[in-house]
């Protein structure tokens, strides 16, 4: 399964994976000049209410690259701030180390492009955020389900800082 947003000249597909969501990005000629990266905000439901999250980058930027002065240690990797500088990116739900369970549902995935100005990151630009539905879970057609064994490795250390 595949969906597919644009707006302003910001394009995103979103493809559907076995408990796992390939995002690809695409801009307009024109918006690409001083591109930062992207900021990946992404919603699912538990218990009937909607709950957002950032998706976390394995790089921190320099304190001199934001515009606010306080931004919460925990998030400073947060995609909010540190930008993701490639244009895809796969979310896989059930490697979140917060949790011990995979949340599988109808996710939104909001995605921004994000600029730098005189070495600093501006602020977002919500006119710019395109966002796409899909399901998250186990891949399934028909009677056909699809399993196999994957081997992601990850180190807490680019997963949170402490």
């Amino acid at each position: 399964m595949e969906t597919f947003n644009k707006k302003n000249g910001v394009s995103v597909r979103a493809y559907q994976g076995d408990a796992m969501t390939l995002l690809a990005f695409d801009l307009q000629y024109a918006l690409r000049k001083n591109l930062a990266g992207f900021t990946i905000r992404y919603g699912f439901e538990v218990n009937g209410n909607k709950q957002f999250a950032y998706l976390y980058n394995r790089m921190i930027f320099p304190a001199s690259f934001y515009q606010a002065n306080q931004v919460p240690f925990t998030e400073k990797n947060s995609t909010l701030y540190a930008p993701i500088q490639k244009m895809n990116w796969v979310h896989v739900p059930n490697t979140n180390i917060n949790t011990s369970l995979p949340i599988f549902g109808n996710y939104t995935y909001e995605i921004t492009p994000r600029y730098i100005k005189n070495g600093v990151l501006l602020p977002l630009n919500t006119d710019l955020t395109v966002a796409v539905n899909i399901y998250v879970g186990p891949f399934k057609v028909k009677n056909t389900e699809l399993g196999f064994t994957r081997g992601f490795v990850s180190s807490v250390a680019y997963a949170k800082t402490i």
